[in-house]
C-alpha cells in the first residue's frame, strides 16, 4: 500500500544562507554538507552587499527561511542605518541572525536594533554552522506544521475535542464550547461521559469502542448533555491517535448537533405512517404493528375490527365537510379512549377505521370488546353547540383462527362490517371463515 503524498508546503522550507567572509572557499563547503537540506548558499564580502541577496528589489524576501551569518564585530560596527534595515528585515521575513565571535567581542546588544538569534565561534567549523542550520530548518518546519495544524482547526466548523489514551480530556475547540456550553477549563481532564446521557444504548457505546480499537475510527449516533442541562443528538466520529509503534496515544472526536434533523426526520415519518386528520395510525403503521404483535405473541389471538360510520355522508352533505372533519376527530378520539393502549386505532380514510385488538384469549372476550364499541359510537356527538348522533358497522376476523395474513384477516373483516350494515347497521358480525 502506497503512503498518501506528503503535502509540499510541509516539507522542508526553502531556504538562503548568506555568509558575509572574505573566505572564497567557505560558500563551495557548506553547500557541500547542506546540498541535502536544499540550503542556497551565498557568499558576499561586506553586510550591505549580503543584505541585497537577501531581499527582492521591494524589500521583500526572496525565500521563507533566510539565514545571514556574519563576524559579530563586523556587525557592531556598522552604521545604525544597517542595523536598522537588518532589524526591519528580522520584522518582515523572521530573517535568523548568526553572529560568529573571535575572541573578547562586545556584547550582542551592541548590534541594537538588531537582534542576535543565536553565535558561533571564528573561525567558522563548517559541519558546526551546516548543525545550527539543520537545527533552524527543523524549528521552522515544526512551526509551520503547527501553524497549518493551528489553521486547520481553525477552518473545522463542527466541534472537535482531543482525550489522552485514558480517554480524558486534553483540548477541545471554539465550536465545542459554542454547541455544549463547556470551556476548556471546565472540562479538561474529565472523561467525555460526563457529557453523555445514560439512556444511550450500552450496545452502541461498547460497539463504539469495539470498532475503535479494531478499525481505528467509529461514526455514529448519541444523546449528550448541554451545560445547561439541555439534551441533544450528536452525529460523532472518533478516531484513534496512534504513536510510530502502534501504541495508543489518546482519541480525537468530532462531532454536530443532529437535533433538528431528527426532529425533522421523525415528523416525516409521523406523516407517513398517521392519518393527517385525526393523528391516528395509518394503514401501513397498523400492518407494522400487527407484523410485531404476532412475532412476539405467537400463543395469542389478536382481533381486526373494521369499522364504516353509518350516517356520516349526511352530516358531510347538510353540514360541510369541514364539520365534517371535527366529526371524524370526534370519533378517533373517542375510539381511542375506548380500547387500551395496548390496542391500535387506525383510521384507512373517508369514515372507515380499523381497531386491533392484542392478547384477546377468546371470541366472547371479542365481543364485548366489539360491543363496548358500538356503544360508545352510539352516543351523542356535540359539536359547535349542535348534537349529531351517529352508528356504526364493524366486521370482525380473528387471528389466528381466520388466517395469518393481515390482508386476508382485513378482507374478511370488511366483508363481514357490510354484512352487518345490510343487516340493518350499528351492529358487528363474526367473519365467515373460507376454504381458501
Amino acid at each position: 500500500m502506497t503512503s498518501a503524498p506528503s503535502i509540499p508546503f510541509l516539507r522542508q522550507p526553502s531556504c538562503r544562507l548568506v555568509v558575509i567572509s572574505q573566505d572564497t572557499g567557505l560558500q563551495k563547503q557548506l553547500s557541500n554538507v547542506l546540498h541535502a537540506q536544499d540550503v542556497y548558499v551565498l557568499q558576499a564580502v561586506d553586510i550591505q552587499a549580503g543584505l541585497a541577496l537577501l531581499t527582492e528589489e521591494d524589500g521583500g524576501a526572496l525565500h521563507s527561511t533566510q539565514l545571514l551569518l556574519v563576524a559579530l564585530h563586523e556587525l557592531v560596527l556598522q552604521k545604525p542605518a544597517i542595523k536598522q534595515r537588518i532589524a526591519l528585515l528580522q520584522g518582515r521575513s523572521k530573517l535568523h541572525l548568526m553572529a560568529a565571535r573571535s575572541g573578547p567581542d562586545p556584547d550582542t546588544r551592541a548590534v541594537q536594533p538588531a537582534v542576535v538569534d543565536e553565535t558561533l565561534h571564528w573561525p567558522l567549523d563548517q559541519n558546526e554552522v551546516a548543525r545550527r542550520v539543520r537545527l533552524h530548518l527543523a524549528g521552522k518546519a515544526a512551526e509551520l506544521k503547527a501553524s497549518f495544524a493551528d489553521a486547520l482547526l481553525a477552518c473545522i466548523g463542527d466541534a472537535m475535542m482531543i482525550t489522552d489514551a485514558n480517554d480524558r480530556i486534553l483540548w477541545i475547540n471554539a465550536p465545542f464550547t459554542t454547541l455544549t456550553g463547556y470551556t476548556l477549563e471546565e472540562i479538561v481532564g474529565k472523561n467525555p461521559d460526563y457529557m453523555r446521557v445514560k439512556n444511550n444504548r450500552a450496545d452502541v457505546l461498547t460497539s463504539l469502542w469495539q470498532e475503535v480499537h479494531d478499525a481505528g475510527h467509529w461514526r455514529g449516533e448519541i444523546f449528550s448533555r448541554r451545560k445547561s442541562g439541555e439534551l441533544y443528538a450528536e452525529w460523532l466520529s472518533v478516531s484513534v491517535l496512534k504513536s510510530p509503534d502502534g501504541h495508543v496515544d489518546g482519541y480525537v472526536s468530532i462531532f454536530t448537533d443532529i437535533t433538528e434533523r431528527k426532529i425533522r426526520e421523525e415528523h416525516l415519518e409521523h406523516q407517513a405512517l398517521h392519518d393527517p386528520l385525526t393523528g391516528l395510525p395509518n394503514r401501513a403503521l397498523l400492518e407494522d404493528r400487527f407484523q410485531s404483535a404476532i412475532s412476539t405473541r405467537s400463543a395469542a389471538m389478536l382481533a381486526l375490527l373494521f369499522l364504516d360510520l353509518d350516517g356520516f355522508k349526511a352530516i358531510n352533505d347538510e353540514h360541510g365537510h369541514v364539520v365534517g372533519d371535527q366529526v371524524l376527530i370526534q370519533v378517533a378520539d373517542r375510539l381511542r379512549k375506548t380500547l387500551r393502549t395496548s390496542d391500535t386505532v387506525a383510521r384507512f380514510g373517508g369514515d372507515e377505521f380499523v381497531c386491533m385488538l392484542t392478547d384477546i384469549h377468546d371470541e366472547h372476550e371479542a365481543a364485548m370488546v366489539t360491543q363496548k364499541v358500538l356503544d360508545a359510537m352510539g352516543e351523542h356527538f356535540l359539536l359547535q353547540e349542535r348534537t349529531f348522533t351517529l352508528s356504526c358497522s364493524i366486521g370482525v376476523s380473528m387471528y389466528p383462527k381466520d388466517g395469518i395474513l393481515f390482508d386476508t384477516l382485513l378482507r374478511l373483516a370488511d366483508t363481514a362490517m357490510y354484512e352487518a350494515k345490510k343487516s340493518g347497521k350499528a351492529q358487528f358480525r363474526r367473519a365467515k371463515r373460507t376454504s381458501s
